[in-house]
């Protein structure tokens, strides 16, 4: 009796794991697989940095040539320059070349795009325009957006790159799919050249279609995207609310990783620890001397602490791009409390010097943040709020004990991205001691029906411990 129940048990946890690998085998084979969307991606991708006119550095375009052709386009009532193109240096060798190779990696409708540019205009209007001219003679003349900048039809065009795990992968995630069609979410990130802001990263829907030639990608926001800018995007999500899929608009785990890399590293051990050094770097070059003083300050425990304090030069200072990171309360605070203790101030006005509180290098916070180790995880997210744990380390008697902080980010609707917002995290970036953290090792990535198998099979071996328990306790009796 006792071994046919063992033996059911067994078999029901099995088959609880088989049917729950099942649908994700079944799903997976339907539909196109991540491997195969990752590959089509980044071969846009490259179309992308190859096939666009507007790239200045590859000397694509040789803008220097009196060889011209003005194009009337009646669209835009605009007359646009077109210059000699190497071909050799478009996607395949040759402009011919390059449009089926366009068409290997987009479907039929929208493979032309992929070398043509959709500009959007200061009144939201999507204008494409032809990227390239072929003259009579059959030679290869391209438009860049040097040539015609003043008529405004770009307000900036950004350069974009895929947002990649540690090993390297482009973060997709096929959100839905059959044999015929299939929608991911792509991470892209999202930087400019024209002065200090902080890259960002953002959600896209990517569709893919089944054709006789095999999976393409399919119109939607990602090839939108590859053919225009951020600012169509924008334009686009704005006019068509009702098409936008709804998951991205939500936190993934990849933009949550990224705004807090960039917190952490850029501004808070660049900008914030690296001030000291900067500063003394500084006056160093203007042959000044540095001005420092030391100050006794009661702290909020009622004990006496020592800190030091140094000029503050705005010029090199923390507040220049910290907009760029965190919600108004978070860098207000940020820019008024010291990070050894929140009552302290971080500024302190004596004569005609304004000082900062010192704190010398990174190794002097207590926590240790790499972004080579660091695990994000987005628990909960809506299109306005959400929030993600943050496993990183925490220095306690000589060793890193690994921990998770727990940290909420708020969407801006003026610009659509999200920033950080009051939570332990921000705790831990304004005070050394004061902040809430679990002790916990970061969670391993893995398929969740793999998981789901090790959660049964884990099951199992507390089932069968409890029955040859209590069979030995009977034998006992």
């Amino acid at each position: 009796m006792k071994k046919l129940i063992s033996t059911i048990l067994v078999l029901t946890f099995v088959l609880a794991a088989l049917s729950a690998l099942t649908p994700s085998i079944s799903a997976k084979s339907a539909t196109i697989s991540e491997r195969e969307a990752r590959e089509l991606v980044e071969r846009a991708y490259q179309f992308f940095c190859d096939a666009r006119v507007d790239d200045w550095d590859d000397n694509l375009v040789d803008y220097k040539s009196e060889d011209i052709c003005e194009i009337y386009i009646s669209h835009i009532d605009e007359t646009l320059i077109y210059r000699p193109v190497d071909e050799s240096k478009l996607p395949g060798g040759s402009y011919s070349a390059m449009r089926e190779a366009a068409k290997e990696i987009y479907t039929e409708k929208i493979a032309e795009l992929a070398y043509q540019f959709s500009g959007s205009s200061p009144g939201g209007v999507t204008h494409n325009l032809p990227m390239y001219h072929i003259a009579e003679s059959g030679k290869v003349y391209g438009y860049g957006l040097q040539e015609n900048s003043s008529h405004n039809l770009y307000i900036y065009t950004p350069s974009l790159q895929y947002n990649r795990s540690s090993e390297g992968e482009v973060q997709l995630s096929i959100i839905s799919g059959d044999s015929k069609s299939a929608t991911a979410l792509i991470t892209m990130s999202f930087y400019w050249a024209d002065g200090p802001r902080s890259s960002f990263c953002e959600a896209v829907e990517c569709k893919f279609e089944k054709t006789a030639r095999g999976w393409r990608i399919a119109e939607s926001e990602f090839s939108l995207l590859l053919s225009s800018s951020k600012t169509a995007l924008d334009d686009y999500r704005k006019a068509n609310p009702e098409k936008v899929n709804p998951e991205v608009l939500k936190l993934t785990d990849a933009e949550a990783k990224d705004t807090i890399d960039e917190t952490v590293m850029d501004y808070m051990i660049e900008m914030y620890c690296g001030y000291y050094e900067s500063y003394l770097d500084y006056v160093k070059h203007e042959q000044k001397e540095a001005q420092e003083i030391v100050k006794e300050i009661t702290a909020s425990d009622g004990s006496k602490r020592t800190m030091r304090y140094v000029e503050y030069l705005p010029n090199i200072g923390i507040d220049d791009i910290g907009w760029a990171y965190f919600t108004d309360e978070f860098y207000k605070m940020v820019l008024t409390q010291a990070y050894h203790d929140n009552s302290f101030d971080m500024f302190i006005t004596e004569g005609d010097i304004t000082y900062m509180a010192v704190i010398e290098g990174a190794e002097a916070l207590s926590f240790v943040y790499d972004p080579n180790d660091v695990v994000v995880r987005v628990i909960e997210s809506t299109d306005k709020e959400a929030t993600a744990y943050v496993y990183c380390g925490l220095k306690k008697d000589g060793k890193v004990v690994p921990i998770y902080v727990e940290c909420k980010f708020e969407k801006d609707e003026r610009n659509s991205r999200w920033y950080i917002a009051d939570s332990s995290f921000v705790d831990m970036l304004t005070s050394a001691d004061e902040f809430e953290y679990t002790v916990a090792e970061a969670p391993k990535t893995g398929d969740a029906a793999y998981n789901t198998i090790a959660l049964c099979l884990g099951g199992i071996a507390i089932i069968m411990s409890a029955i040859c328990l209590v069979r030995r306790k009977r034998e006992i009796l």
